[in-house]
């Protein structure tokens, strides 16, 4: 029997998340959401000026622009809160500019790494487009650029 016929038929993957790709999407916006809150934070703190303090500004955007896109895939089913586990891990290590730094960088490769498990599991085409531009989305590069840029100037 040839190869071909030995193999069975797949199926499209659906275009649609399915019921587990909506949890692991919800879990993506709620990370992205205490991303925000604890660039927020940082923000508000008043300890950054100028051009530091417009990058800040800038990447909670980004994050509030990712939850917000997550959001709008997900539609009711959406919860549009932080994970306040996410939260609390982190902002106790926001006190000095360099500990600010330092935090941030390890919490965007983080939700970087958490992007990437969760996009190898969705089987939904427009869950998986949405995590993937998010993955390649501008506060991802450069934040790591950033603060390393930045903790070198402070040291």
């Amino acid at each position: 029997m040839p190869i071909a016929k030995q193999r069975a038929p797949r199926s499209a993957p659906p275009k649609q998340p399915t019921s587990n790709d909506k949890q692991l999407l919800a879990f993506a916006q709620e990370a992205e959401l205490a991303v925000h809150d604890l660039y927020a934070t940082v923000v508000s703190s008043s300890k950054f000026t100028g051009d530091e303090a417009a990058m800040l500004s800038m990447f909670t955007e980004h994050h509030k622009a990712y939850a917000q896109a997550i959001n709008g895939l997900l539609g009711k089913e959406a919860t549009n809160r932080r994970n306040e586990s996410i939260y609390q891990s982190y902002v106790g290590q926001l006190t000095t500019m360099q500990s600010i730094y330092a935090t941030l960088q390890a919490l965007e490769n983080t939700l970087a790494k958490t992007h990437i498990d969760i996009l190898g599991n969705l089987e939904g085409i427009d869950g998986a487009q949405l995590v993937a531009s998010i993955r390649r989305g501008p506060t991802c590069s450069r934040v790591r650029h950033s603060s390393n840029a930045l903790s070198f100037k402070r040291t």
